[in-house]
């Protein structure tokens, strides 16, 4: 598979603990993961992560079945992410993976982890679905 990001020809790494083959570019560092396999590498992964409605098509293709990524923030962080809509495979820059963590446990640290709040909904907290809400609804009425 090739990076998405500067072509170069993405190496299979073994991630030991939790017998993974991850595909790393040697060149940028980004890692591409297929579906689901970022829950199983990192605990406080976001389960059942889904497209998000604002993502915004990339010139970037996904190293798996070569169509546009999708860029948009991993829940919960300032992290931007690209995911492939076909496969749903999900592709991190050199460094993101370890920002996603430190971030999301920083969160679970202070109670405020969105799989740990009783309103949680797929989008996120109730409180950012009705703020994009309430976004479209202004942007639409002017």
């Amino acid at each position: 598979m090739e990076c998405p990001k500067c072509k170069c020809e993405l190496e299979a790494k073994k991630a030991a603990e939790q017998k993974l083959d991850i595909d790393v570019c040697p060149e940028c560092e980004g890692i591409w993961f297929d579906k689901k396999e970022l829950e199983k590498m990192m605990p406080i992964a976001r389960k059942k992560l889904k497209l998000h409605w604002k993502a915004a098509k990339q010139d970037y293709l996904c190293p798996r079945c070569r169509v546009e990524l999708y860029e948009f923030t991993y829940p919960q962080t300032d992290v931007w992410v690209d995911m492939c809509k076909t496969c749903q495979g999900l592709w991190l820059d050199g460094g993101e993976f370890e920002a996603i963590e430190q971030a999301r446990q920083a969160l679970r640290q202070r109670g405020r982890l969105a799989e740990d709040d009783p309103y949680h909904t797929f989008s996120g907290s109730m409180r950012q679905f009705m703020t994009e809400f309430v976004e479209l609804v202004v942007k639409v009425r002017r």
